[in-house]
């Protein structure tokens, strides 16, 4: 800012912010920058890969994957369900986990990545596990098996639906 300029009026440099433009699918980025007198300045396209996706269809690099027990699954006996193997160089990024019992009594559910456990809940009909857009995104390893593993609850189902992308 200039010396003796009004701060409320004044451009601050911000520095530089990378913003998706163009290229269909958004790995080309412009980059809009300012310098020390506020000036603005918009640079050509550069190659930057995107790494995440929040949102909508896959990134580059990434696979969408849900799991659903598609009518639910019986817990009498407990029950272990899903059992996907990550692909061989890629890693399973968890975003979303939405799971519910018909069990008046808390059950245990765990999601594990082999013998691990990565996530854990109990819950009950009036406690369901819904955790939709998961910022900390729990990770499932290269070649690793993810499995969901329900308590038992005599005469009660579950059901679930698992999502995240594989990148």
């Amino acid at each position: 800012m200039a010396t003796g300029a009004d701060p409320q009026n004044s451009i601050v440099p911000i520095g530089t912010l990378a913003v998706p433009v163009g290229g269909t699918d958004g790995t080309y980025l412009r980059a809009l920058s300012t310098d020390a007198n506020g000036n603005v300045s918009l640079t050509s396209n550069t190659t930057s890969a995107v790494t995440k996706v929040t949102a909508g269809g896959a990134g580059p690099g990434q696979s969408i994957k849900t799991f659903s027990s598609s009518g639910g699954v019986s817990i009498a006996t407990g029950a272990t369900t899903i059992s996907y193997t990550v692909t061989t160089g890629k890693t399973l990024y968890i975003t979303d986990i939405d799971v519910s019992t018909s069990s008046a009594t808390a059950v245990l559910v765990q999601i594990k990545a082999g013998s691990t456990v990565i996530a854990e809940r109990y819950i009950s009909t009036t406690n369901s596990w819904s955790s939709i857009g998961i910022e900390s995104q729990p990770t499932v390893g290269s070649a690793i098996v993810m499995t969901l593993v329900f308590g038992t609850s005599s005469g009660s189902s579950g059901a679930y639906f698992i999502g995240g992308y594989e990148q």
